[in-house]
């Protein structure tokens, strides 16, 4: 360390008992500072120096403090990251504020959902007898999934900037990651600022999403005012990935009881649109509770063809489907949904089973059908010109809570991972073979089953959840895709948009009849 260096912190901790006061919680601001001080000073990199100075100088309020406090405990716990925090703060101050933000919270970047399996096993060496390499060897998978996910957040900041900088001229971003799975070698969802707004940056094809945008615009066409559905605006880059962004949505944790009436009557409507339009994957992270109405925010897995044909409504997993009827988990996850009554203001919290949800949601869902009956010429217009076009559409062959699942097996039990990963290959390859049927992979099941288990063994040691796509061509089945790359050819004879009209009409007349609804009321 050089005295130009020893002289920066001094400052920087200076102007920080300026801002929050010499003491914080009956305790020197220095004293709070020392096992920090013995580390900058300590054999660490300049650019980890640089990264406490900028980290330091960005603490503005003794909330901040308090964050900055815990997020250091976690740190030091998480021996040999120590480095890499910082010097990512000094690359990109952006990051700061996200450290700040959640979780106070850097906790999330160590514990989000897609580091769950790796990152519990961290301290499995205090509750579990493991032996040293074995430990070692979770922890050097940890660390080079951190690792992993800020160069990927790097990337993404720069992507990002360097496109919207195409189109706007400028691009002052403040970038953070979600919570949400990783893919594709750690990518994730991004929530970017600018200009004051917030939007989501998603570094995956997203032609679906907009098609299914699209196909919303036609359908609130047959809607009455009052049943519009909501969506939110989206904006394909001219990229290869042919990525993009969205407006960023937020929910709305209470109503009025005359606008959760509302929202339940879209949100039927919004039920009837899913299942024509062959959209699945529906769960509360998806859907989002809004003033205006429901907002679908993933519409990645649409447009399947085998979910708008068929007489079953939980061939749209709406076994999941819902939880999203309620904004958002609460403890022990329990679903609530706060209403406020218009006469008298009494607070009341919702449940799944609550008349005023059913009796709106089949409302809803009833009014929709019959107006898709009068409107099946352009519903079929519609789903017949996105089927002509190219785009991918995800597939789920395995749930995400069972790949969790297995992937923390695969950590614990050792032993046996080589034959959890050629079981969850084999279920994986059953479940293709289910989405395809009347559609002929290119490849042998055997080799198939192979070329599947690598896929299975190195997503669970990078923390991804594998990312399984049908690309579609001129109403066609025409590749499986996996992680983004194409996995086998698929060939899908005898197909014609033409007749699909045919059949999408049949279905529509179908889903009006008194059959269907009993289906929907079976939901609840």
């Amino acid at each position: 360390m050089t005295e130009k260096e020893r002289r920066q912190y001094d400052a920087a901790v200076g102007n920080l008992k300026i801002r929050i006061g010499e003491n914080f919680g009956g305790k020197n601001v220095s004293s709070h500072l020392k096992n920090l001080e013995r580390f900058y000073c300590g054999e660490c990199t300049k650019e980890t120096r640089e990264g406490i100075i900028c980290f330091l100088e960005t603490l503005q309020t003794g909330q901040d403090f308090a964050y900055f406090l815990e997020a250091w405990e976690v740190l030091q716990k998480v021996e040999g990251s120590l480095g890499t925090g910082f010097s990512i703060c000094r690359k990109n101050p952006y990051i700061i504020q996200y450290l700040l933000q959640k979780t106070a919270k850097l906790r999330r970047m160590f514990q989000d959902r897609a580091y769950q399996a790796v990152s519990l096993l961290l301290g499995m060496g205090t509750r579990l007898e493991l032996d040293e390499n074995y430990r070692a060897d979770i922890q050097s998978r940890f660390y080079f999934l951190f690792d992993q996910k800020h160069r990927n957040y790097l990337k993404s900041y720069e992507t990002i900037r360097e496109k919207l900088s195409a189109v706007t001229g400028e691009a002052q971003l403040l970038l953070y990651p979600t919570s949400g799975d990783l893919h594709c070698g750690g990518k994730n969802p991004y929530v970017f600022i600018w200009k004051g707004k917030q939007y989501v940056y998603k570094p995956r094809d997203m032609r679906a999403d907009a098609l299914l945008n699209e196909a919303l615009i036609h359908f609130n066409e047959l809607l009455p005012e009052e049943l519009k559905i909501p969506a939110a605006g989206i904006t394909l880059l001219d990229d290869e990935e042919h990525t993009g962004y969205m407006e960023y949505v937020t929910y709305a944790e209470s109503m009025s009881e005359q606008n959760a009436a509302s929202y339940y009557r879209k949100f039927g409507a919004l039920l009837y649109f899913c299942k024509i339009y062959g959209v699945s994957d529906l769960h509360y992270e998806n859907i989002i509770a809004t003033e205006s109405g429901p907002v679908l925010i993933d519409g990645e897995c649409s447009f399947q063809k085998k979910i708008t044909m068929s007489k079953k409504m939980n061939d749209m997993s709406l076994e999941i489907f819902k939880y999203a009827f309620l904004p958002s988990f609460r403890i022990e996850n329990q679903v609530n949904f706060e209403v406020v009554e218009d006469e008298t203001g009494a607070k009341r919290t919702l449940r799944f089973n609550d008349p005023l949800i059913r009796e709106n949601v089949l409302e809803g869902f009833q009014i929709a059908a019959s107006l898709g009956r009068q409107g099946k010429e352009k519903i079929g217009r519609t789903y017949a010109e996105i089927l002509g076009r190219e785009y991918l559409t995800r597939i789920v062959p395995v749930k995400t809570g069972d790949f969790y699942s297995k992937m923390e097996f695969c950590c614990r039990e050792s032993q046996r991972r080589g034959e959890m990963i050629c079981v969850t290959a084999g279920e994986i390859l059953e479940e293709l073979k289910r989405i395809f049927q009347g559609a002929r992979l290119m490849e042998e099941p055997q080799q198939l089953e192979q070329r599947l288990a690598g896929i299975v063994e190195r997503d669970f040691f990078q923390g991804d959840i594998p990312m399984f796509q049908v690309k579609n061509e001129n109403g066609a089945m025409t590749g499986l895709y996996a992680d983004g790359s194409l996995l086998v050819p698929v060939e899908e004879n005898g197909f014609k948009i033409s007749e699909w009209k045919i059949i999408l009409k049949n279905e529509i007349e179908w889903w009006e009849m008194a059959e269907a609804n009993e289906r929907v009321e079976g939901i609840f």
